[in-house]
């Protein structure tokens, strides 16, 4: 219990330091428009749209683009703004079909990994530039990397989406042991990422609605999930890159949000 106490009393500096660096405007800010095709509320987590966009982009010889995000993360918001700027926004739409999906309060969006073989998203935004033939993830090394969305600078949009400066994914080159080894590993942790879910998401729903500060429950759980599905994502990425799972890293207790399951 001491030790539980001194872990939130450390965290509670880390949410006030969160919650200051949520984009604000003042009065005198010119706040960039978002654009509908990242207009999350107006574009809903199914996956419907998003085969409908896969066929239009093999239809228009284009790269298919899948944005999973949501209206209440900053990092969200973040890169709708950014990609709405026009000349970066007429760019992008010059060589991918664009299709965002909202999560809600990580209520949505799990079939549409699904369809692309992945486990889970880790996060909000998730970024999946596709090759819309095969539905092969080309950036599937680094795409967690755009959950940080609000820490990249205006030329790093450029590289990635439009000079497309990253390292595409190579998994038919992986070892087939290997390739299941990884896709083993990351199931597993998957699937405790998504009960999380289930618990972090109902206590955001409640923290954001409140309009009151963060519970302690609501800090222990997403700080603690945070860390948690980083880790892993940036593990899966390091394993692929390096074509090799010896330091994927292993999670034997409990987190807090399971030891009342």
């Amino acid at each position: 219990m001491l030790r539980r106490f001194i872990y939130l009393v450390g965290l509670l500096p880390l949410v006030f330091v969160a919650l200051a660096s949520m984009p604000q405007a003042s009065a005198g800010d010119k706040v960039q428009a978002i654009h509908s095709d990242f207009d999350y509320d107006s574009n809903p987590g199914e996956l419907s749209r998003v085969l409908d966009a896969q066929k239009k982009a093999v239809a228009d010889d284009k790269l298919l683009l899948v944005v999973l995000g949501t209206t209440w993360c900053s990092d969200s918001q973040a890169l709708a703004r950014q990609l709405s700027t026009p000349k970066l926004h007429t760019a992008l739409t010059e060589r991918f079909e664009v299709v965002a999906a909202d999560t809600g309060y990580f209520t949505a969006g799990f079939d549409i990994a699904d369809y692309f073989k992945l486990p889970t998203y880790y996060g909000t935004p998730t970024v999946l530039m596709v090759e819309p033939s095969s539905g092969a993830v080309l950036n599937r090394i680094d795409f967690h990397e755009w959950m940080s969305a609000k820490e990249k600078s205006e030329e790093q949009y450029w590289d990635y989406f439009i000079r497309q400066s990253f390292s595409q994914t190579a998994e038919a080159e992986l070892a087939p042991e290997l390739k299941q080894e990884l896709a083993n590993y990351e199931q597993q942790q998957a699937e405790r990422i998504r009960n999380a879910y289930l618990t972090a998401g109902k206590l955001l729903k409640e923290y954001k609605e409140s309009g009151e500060p963060p519970s302690e429950r609501f800090v222990e759980v997403w700080f603690e999930l945070a860390d948690y599905r980083n880790t892993v994502a940036q593990a899966v990425s390091e394993a692929i890159k390096t074509q090799n799972t010896d330091s994927l890293p292993q999670f034997p207790h409990k987190f807090v949000w399971e030891l009342e399951q």
